[in-house]
């Protein structure tokens, strides 16, 4: 899939491994570069939701956006990055064809 992020900074806090280490930790900023990895090699969302620790789930806190798990405590909130969102005959995501994502914030409680 292809990764976009709502702003520069949040690009550079989750691209740059020594500013994500700086920001987040080296646990999270690990496993928040293993994610971005993951979601970049997945050909489509359906993908993504098939690797367990990603825990693909709708974001309570944002309409039609969705959270991806970054380990205990800490998620990425994504949107669909297209405007259009492609639905299954029975009204729900078709996520064969969600193929780029907007990380809009990481998410740490």
């Amino acid at each position: 899939m292809k990764v976009f992020f709502c702003s520069t900074d949040l690009a550079r806090r989750c691209a740059d491994e020594a500013t994500s280490e700086r920001t987040y930790g080296r646990a999270l900023a690990s496993v928040l570069h293993r994610r971005l990895g993951e979601m970049v090699a997945a050909t489509h969302l359906a993908m993504l939701r098939r690797i367990p620790a990603a825990r693909l789930r709708s974001d309570p806190a944002q309409e039609g956006g969705l959270l991806v798990a970054l380990g205990e405590g800490a998620d990425l909130r994504v949107q669909l990055r297209s405007g259009l969102v492609p639905l299954l005959l029975d009204g729900s995501l078709d996520e064969q064809k969600v193929t780029e994502l907007l990380v809009t914030e990481v998410a740490v409680a």
